[in-house]
């Protein structure tokens, strides 16, 4: 030990315990005291900082990530990058200084440096996101034309300079925002995305109807201009032809019952049906599906296409057309490499139960038993028969009862149920 102690005899493990209880601006600060400090200081908890990067689609913001990528070179470390779109700044009608243009070139750019720095050679996973979504959806108009000029940047970029990516987010891990399905066909008549998509294997995408602004022609009112955005999710689908993991998040912005519905938003809430139509998903090993509105011979027509490891499905609403049981009854029977599934809030004419231990989201008026109506199943028992029940009686005025219509309002949208 030295008679003079100093930074630069600090043991790796000491420096770490100092290092943990600064903020990132301390730890630079702590750096610049020796080239041994800096040594020291830049190992372990440092780099995590450099792992997850949130970036808001400024120019400001852009451009200060550029500079860290570049000058402190730690854009290999980078493994999750979210996009934030801030709506006072991304709208329909951008601020000139900050034109829509100018901003998707300087965030191809960034993401050009974030590749080259990768160690696979590919963008990190990419999570879209839009400040100030989730709470609730009296801001949809801004939070929506948000999302939608977030996704068109995002995909401009990646499309122009073929960067590859291996996990794509949009809009699927937050509520109250979603990309308006006439958005997917308006990017892809602007850029081709084959080369960038070829290699991802995680997409998550969530979905609502096209935003109506009256007056709307006859054209977008019709079953044809529903049938061209469906489409254009299925061609988007199809470009992506190693995907292992899919989610695709359905938000319903309209109810059929409103002033405004039409034929074209009743054909995009089928969406579902024309992927299983046209769409093959050869490497999938996991789905989830969450707010969609289909049928129950569609379903099992899809899962006899793949071989999944892993089923997620909340919010499916199969209405009066077919129920649950040869869905149910499929995966128990040909579902042989199935170790883990999800199901939450399955709907035929009413919220079905489960005949299982649990117990239900809300208390229920009326002749029991009232089963939960989620359960979880993981190994063998993911493929155990599945027995069910629509409950009779009507759900309790409660305050878990209000609780859950408000989480599945912020989930889902207007309900039909």
């Amino acid at each position: 030990m030295t008679s003079h102690p100093s930074f630069r005899g600090i043991a790796l493990e000491t420096m770490e315990g100092i290092v943990v209880l600064l903020d990132l601006p301390d730890i630079c600060s702590l750096r610049l005291v020796a080239r041994e400090v800096c040594q020291k200081a830049s190992t372990g908890i440092f780099r995590t900082h450099f792992r997850r990067k949130k970036v808001k689609l400024t120019t400001e913001h852009i451009q200060r990530a550029i500079s860290v990528m570049q000058q402190l070179r730690f854009g290999c470390l980078l493994e999750h990058l979210a996009l934030v779109a801030v709506p006072a700044l991304l709208g329909p009608d951008l601020q000139e200084q900050e034109s829509q243009q100018s901003l998707t070139h300087l965030l191809q750019r960034a993401l050009e440096i974030m590749c080259r720095s990768s160690k696979r050679g590919c963008l990190p996973s990419i999570t879209l996101a839009v400040e100030g979504a989730g709470t609730d959806d009296r801001n949809r108009p801004s939070i929506w034309d948000a999302a939608a000029t977030c996704f068109e940047m995002t995909v401009l970029a990646l499309g122009s300079s073929k960067l590859p990516i291996e996990n794509l987010d949009v809009f699927g891990s937050v509520t109250c925002c979603s990309l308006a399905c006439d958005q997917v066909a308006a990017v892809l008549t602007k850029v081709n995305l084959a080369d960038s998509f070829r290699g991802l294997k995680r997409l998550s995408l969530g979905l609502s109807h096209h935003e109506v602004r009256q007056p709307e022609s006859e054209y977008m009112q019709s079953p044809a201009f529903g049938r061209a955005n469906t489409k254009a999710i299925c061609q988007f689908l199809q470009l992506c032809p190693r995907l292992t993991d899919l989610q695709l998040h359905w938000y319903r912005t309209y109810h059929e019952h409103g002033e405004i519905w039409s034929a074209a938003l009743s054909d995009e809430m089928q969406f579902f049906d024309r992927i299983t139509e046209s769409c093959r998903f050869p490497c999938l090993e996991r789905l989830t599906l969450k707010g969609i509105y289909t049928n129950g011979t569609v379903l099992v027509s899809f899962l006899r296409q793949v071989q999944i490891s892993s089923l997620d499905m909340r919010e499916i609403n199969l209405g009066s057309s077919g129920g649950f049981r040869p869905v149910f009854d499929y995966l128990s029977d040909h579902m042989q490499q199935l170790e883990y599934l999800h199901l939450d809030d399955l709907w035929e004419s009413k919220l079905i139960s489960f005949d299982a231990p649990g117990k239900p989201h809300f208390p229920s008026v009326g002749r029991g038993p009232h089963g939960p109506h989620a359960i979880t199943r993981t190994g063998e028992d993911a493929r155990k028969v599945i027995g069910y029940r629509e409950p009779r009686g009507r759900a309790a005025g409660s305050v878990a009862c209000y609780r859950w219509a408000e989480k599945r309002h912020l989930n889902y949208g207007p309900s039909r149920n």
